[in-house]
């Protein structure tokens, strides 16, 4: 189980009080100078989480953050929040890509292949039919409130993802690879009746120029 369990969960989780404190400190030095100072004046089962992201000294900070927390035995989260985020932006990232991928090939099927616009999701430039389909989707999710659900999931996850327990990665592996395959499911599945009429429609011109070539 020791093994198993990361090492900032080790570093600073006491072995005897498995229990989460009701009060966090965010040990970030844009908020907080002395992060070290303030954490060994803060009161007693008071969590520290660090976030000092962006410091180029951040893992000697984070070696002197862990070791005053196991002096104290103090509960130390480090990175676990960044990493759920991203978990949860890559699921949406892959969701939307199905929308511009189903573009990418109506757009062949349709000759509008060399039509591209700049698609501010995708950060590139995209097909017509990829963007039309992205901005449908936004206009959708705002219009029937669907960006509710989101909120809510985000809430919820704080139930599903333990602050301080060790983060299911199996689990969060196995779902980026489900989502995958369906995003490449649902872009065909959107993009099908276009291929459907696309494979017909070129069918019917080879026949044609093989039946009468100066039609060509």
């Amino acid at each position: 189980m020791a093994k198993s369990m990361s090492w900032w969960q080790r570093a600073g989780r006491p072995a005897a009080n498995p229990r989460l404190p009701a009060a966090w400190f965010l040990a970030e030095r844009a908020r907080s100078p002395d992060p070290l100072g303030t954490i060994a004046r803060l009161p007693r089962g008071v969590g520290v989480i660090l976030r000092d992201y962006g410091a180029p000294d951040r893992a000697d900070l984070a070696r002197r953050v862990a070791a005053l927390c196991r002096r104290q035995r103090r509960v130390l989260l480090i990175a676990g929040e960044i990493v759920i985020g991203l978990f949860f932006g890559t699921l949406a990232r892959l969701l939307m890509a199905a929308l511009t991928t189903a573009g990418m090939v109506i757009a062949y099927m349709s000759s509008l292949a060399n039509a591209l616009v700049d698609d501010p999701s995708a950060a590139q430039q995209g097909s017509i039919a990829g963007s039309f389909l992205t901005l449908v989707a936004l206009l959708v999710i705002f219009a029937l409130d669907l960006h509710h659900l989101l909120l809510i999931a985000v809430v919820d996850s704080y139930g599903l993802f333990v602050p301080g327990a060790p983060l299911p990665v199996g689990d969060l592996s196995q779902m980026i690879t489900q989502v995958v395959s369906k995003s490449f499911l649902l872009s065909f599945q959107i993009s099908a009746p276009f291929i459907a009429v696309g494979g017909i429609f070129y069918l019917g011109i080879g026949l044609l120029s093989r039946l009468m070539p100066q039609v060509q």
